[in-house]
């Protein structure tokens, strides 16, 4: 009877998460940064080396991700929003267990639905990468909320540091701001460890099983790109060029606009939060031990940090807040049955509605507009624009539109920046572009097909660009889409 009650939860949950995502596979919810992970990703499956033949400023982890990706699914939206599904899916799973272990099977069940309801598009267009990392967060909270259920000999909390090191460095290769979630897990986990054995040489042992396992990923990166000769362009694109987000860390340069964003972003979670809080408070009042809630405090703390270090403020940094807010949401929803039976039972259903209900409502508000919304079709329209004009495999060149163009074409960027609108034009000082220059190298590998957006031949600074290249060799194409032709220029060589 439990083993079939939990395929008919595992199958709802599955059901439940088909129906929030659906419409990602009706409009096109793949932004630039999408669009360019898939680019790259493409290229990299037919021997590319990432920062040396195709660019960007992030760690490698995410483009591994969608390595796998393109590899096993296919490079096609479909096959993206299918992979951004799956790891929601793997996330529910993750928070129920994280859940069940600390409050009971209830709460996990709880948490396991009310996750996919906060992991709808808050700016990330549904598979970004902090989608992704939320699955190997959730890993690593859940073999610590286990491993510090109950109190543990020494040797067991440096096997659990040396596992959590690993998942740990792994994130970290996925984004650098992970360091903070880490530094709050890693400092609770040596809190409960120095309140079981009050030794120094613990915490001192706990380091040093965490620290080489931690910094195993980055030097195998290092490694490797020693190895294949790219180590140069590896570091400028991760350690030097990412200036970009962190003009101002946190904000700091006008505290009060930065919590003013970081209030207006986190409003996404404000019934998460207030009934969060409520469990905190209710927890700390009756003086209830349980070092697992602590490890969600940190968890929060990190998660807050990760996603306002970078002074930038989008709303899809947030999205590092979703697993740990929902645990949360999850266990006050529990704990109101701890109330008279009758009035725990319908406080539990209405809070649970509400917490489901609420992001919910801010989503679906605006779905029927994007969803009917020309604009939103853009980049696939172009894309079979694209193949009727040139095979498959030819070198063409577009800026100002979404990179996201080129797998979806199958052709090649004539630029190792397929993300050409911020790479090449918009910040290129940032990246340590010459615009001039790249625009030499772009031509110079005589692209048959030229696509800019009309917007980019118009703007102030980047007339004077494009147009010299364009009148060499370079004939303007008639778009019989009275949409697409407001939107583009299409040019294809003589």
């Amino acid at each position: 009877m439990t083993d079939r009650r939990t395929l008919w939860l595992g199958l709802a949950l599955v059901a439940w998460i088909a129906l929030l995502r659906c419409p990602f596979f009706l409009y096109e919810p793949l932004g630039y940064d999408e669009g360019l992970y898939l680019a790259a990703a493409v290229r990299m499956l037919h021997g590319a080396r990432l920062y040396t033949d195709v660019w960007d400023n992030k760690p490698v982890g995410i483009y591994l991700v969608y390595v796998a990706i393109a590899a096993t699914l296919g490079s096609s939206r479909f096959a993206v929003n299918l992979a951004s599904a799956l790891a929601v899916l793997a996330a529910a799973c993750l928070v129920y267990r994280i859940g069940r272990d600390t409050a009971g099977r209830r709460a996990g069940l709880i948490a396991a639905f009310i996750l996919p309801a906060y992991s709808l598009d808050i700016g990330a267009d549904g598979a970004n990468t902090e989608t992704f990392m939320m699955v190997l967060q959730c890993l690593s909270v859940w073999l610590l909320v286990r491993h510090c259920h109950a109190p543990r000999p020494l040797r067991d909390h440096l096997r659990a540091a040396f596992v959590f090191g690993l998942l740990q460095g792994a994130l970290l290769q996925m984004k650098f701001v992970a360091v903070f979630d880490t530094a709050a897990l890693g400092l609770a986990l040596a809190g409960i460890v120095w309140w079981q054995h009050r030794s120094i040489a613990a915490l001192i042992k706990l380091f040093f099983a965490f620290l080489p396992a931690y910094l195993a990923c980055t030097l195998a990166v290092f490694a490797w790109f020693a190895a294949t000769g790219g180590i140069g362009d590896m570091v400028f694109a991760n350690f030097i060029s990412p200036r970009l987000y962190v003009q101002s860390p946190f904000g700091l340069a006008d505290p009060l606009h930065a919590l003013e964003f970081t209030i207006r972003r986190a409003s996404y979670f404000f019934v998460l939060i207030l009934a969060g809080l409520w469990f905190v408070f209710d927890w700390a009042r009756r003086g209830a031990a349980g070092a697992t809630v602590v490890l969600l405090i940190a968890w929060v703390i990190g998660a807050l940090l990760d996603a306002t270090s970078p002074g930038y403020f989008r709303y899809f940094y947030f999205i590092a807040l979703t697993a740990p807010l929902s645990l949360f949401g999850a266990l006050a929803a529990d704990r109101l049955l701890s109330l008279r039976p009758r009035w725990g039972a319908l406080a539990q259903a209405a809070v649970c509605a509400v917490l489901v209900a609420y992001p919910l409502e801010q989503h679906l508000a605006k779905e029927p507009r994007i969803v009917t919304d020309p604009e939103s079709y853009l980049t696939p329209r172009i894309a079979a624009l694209v193949r009727s004009l040139v095979p498959a495999g030819s070198t063409i060149f577009i800026a100002d539109l979404s990179p996201l163009i080129y797998p979806l074409a199958e052709v090649i960027p004539a630029t190792k920046y397929p993300q050409a609108n911020a790479h090449i034009f918009d910040l290129p000082e940032r990246f340590g572009v010459d615009p001039k220059a790249e625009l030499a190298r772009v031509f110079a590998r005589k692209p048959l097909l030229v696509i800019v957006g009309r917007a980019r031949l118009r703007a102030p600074g980047n007339s004077a660009l494009l147009p010299p290249f364009l009148a060499m060799d370079y004939q303007p194409v008639a778009v019989t889409d009275p949409q697409l032709d407001a939107e583009i220029a299409v040019y294809r060589r003589r």
